[in-house]
């Protein structure tokens, strides 16, 4: 019976050892521009969608109506912030108004989590699959 519970744990270890190292070696090869592609819904109210498509245009929705149009940028400087060694990048959006607006991507691992300059309020999304 001992026998057959370490056996047990052992192939747990060596599943979750070879999904981490699967899911960082995915990551590693993936650029920010390419993970962020898709939709992300925002955890705190289900009913806000930003999409953000191969050719940098970002639609944010809200309640199933598209509420704005721009373009979005992974860069690595925006409003005078420098991305940090942490951090995944920046993203700048431009809308229609002519408004930009930066962000800091401090997680793109299927959460989407943004910081934005300079304001410092956190916006953090899920991957919709």
């Amino acid at each position: 019976m001992l026998n057959n519970k370490l056996n047990g744990i052992l192939i747990l270890i060596i599943t979750l050892f070879v999904s981490y190292f699967s899911f960082s070696e995915k990551s590693e090869n993936q650029e920010p521009h390419q993970l962020i592609i898709g939709e992300w819904q925002q955890e705190n109210d289900e009913k806000s969608l930003w999409v953000f498509s191969n050719e940098n245009v970002l639609k944010r929705i809200y309640d199933s109506e598209i509420r704005s149009i721009g373009t979005w940028h992974i860069v690595d400087m925006c409003e005078g912030e420098y991305i940090h060694e942490e951090d995944f990048g920046m993203l700048e959006t431009t809308f229609e108004s002519g408004i930009t607006q930066c962000y800091v991507i401090q997680g793109l691992n299927g959460t989407l989590t943004l910081l934005s300059v300079p304001q410092g309020r956190l916006l953090i999304f899920d991957k919709v699959e």
